[in-house]
């Protein structure tokens, strides 16, 4: 059984983040599965030779260079994660291994990542998608399993002509469908992590695939692999976080100072206890709009 790591890139700094991860997987990846890496290289730009090298030292790779690149981050994503499938679905054998679309601002903390992997997608046979399920956030995005995932071998014939348009975000329209299969595994082996989660993300036993999602993509990447490398690094970043105050740890723009000092997605995500909190919060907070409105209208009728 061999599975596919599907990578894309598109641009400089993309390609600068997956050399960062190339050697760090020389020196810290050791896994026993057989694997094998697809470069997906946009058709705006030159396959680069330096990172077909620099993966080809871990495991055997293949670089394809895209016909159908779009322009735009969503578009460009669409259209490769389509074209990637399309290229795995004709030239590799359905051995029941997996494909994991590994994006630039993600990366594995676990020196055998894909074993690990291995083992929790072989316990669901049936499963079309297996990754980090979103459930609904009014206002911010509806149920769906991100799109950094891992998936059966033969997805794109699966999945039904009308779900694989280019107009939205590519793991929202397929989970429209996915979800209503029930053929999906909901992993706590991928998280939505940031810089001032890395630590315990890193430390946590369950988590596999850490999302750098809405983080500056490199400080991501190069901090993540200092503190896997680096245990001392590690101990006292722990340390310094502990004495810092919340507001000085916003993960990103969602992060609220009225919620608790929370981020209502990537705390929300991770902590059902939190995800109550947030909707009591809205809750009063409607309340106390509308008590303020009536009393406007009340006020402006005199």
């Amino acid at each position: 059984m061999k599975h596919i790591i599907l990578l894309h890139y598109y641009c400089d700094s993309e390609i600068k983040c997956y050399l960062e991860i190339a050697d760090f997987f020389l020196d810290y990846s050791q896994c026993k599965s057989e694997y094998e890496f697809l470069l997906l290289c946009s058709s705006f730009i030159q396959p680069s030779e330096n990172l077909h090298n620099a993966f080809l030292k871990i495991a055997p790779t293949r670089t394809v260079h895209c016909r159908n690149s779009q322009p735009g981050h969503d578009k460009g994503c669409n259209a490769a994660f389509w074209e990637g499938m399309e290229y795995i679905n004709s030239n590799y054998e359905k051995d029941g291994g997996f494909v994991l679309w590994l994006e630039a601002d993600t990366f594995p903390a676990k020196r055998n990542w894909v074993d690990l992997l291995a083992k929790e997608w072989k316990a669901h046979p049936q499963a079309l998608m297996m990754g980090l399920y979103l459930p609904k956030l009014k206002g911010v995005f509806p149920d769906h399993i991100n799109g950094g995932a891992c998936y059966t071998k033969d997805f794109v014939e699966c999945i039904p002509l009308q779900y694989k348009t280019l107009d939205s975000i590519v793991d929202v329209t397929i989970s429209q469908y996915i979800l209503g299969t029930k053929r999906y595994h909901k992993s706590r082996s991928f998280v939505f992590s940031h810089l001032f989660s890395l630590c315990n993300d890193i430390s946590d036993p369950e988590k596999v695939i850490l999302n750098g999602f809405a983080q500056n993509r490199e400080k991501f990447i190069f901090k993540g692999i200092k503190l896997l490398k680096d245990p001392v690094f590690l101990k006292e970043e722990k340390k310094r976080l502990k004495q810092l105050p919340p507001e000085s740890k916003k993960c990103c723009w969602l992060w609220s100072r009225p919620i608790h000092n929370m981020c209502y997605l990537h705390d929300y995500l991770r902590t059902p206890y939190k995800r109550i909190k947030y909707r009591v919060y809205r809750y009063l907070n409607n309340w106390k709009l509308g008590i303020a409105t009536y009393r406007q209208t009340i006020r402006s009728g005199q």
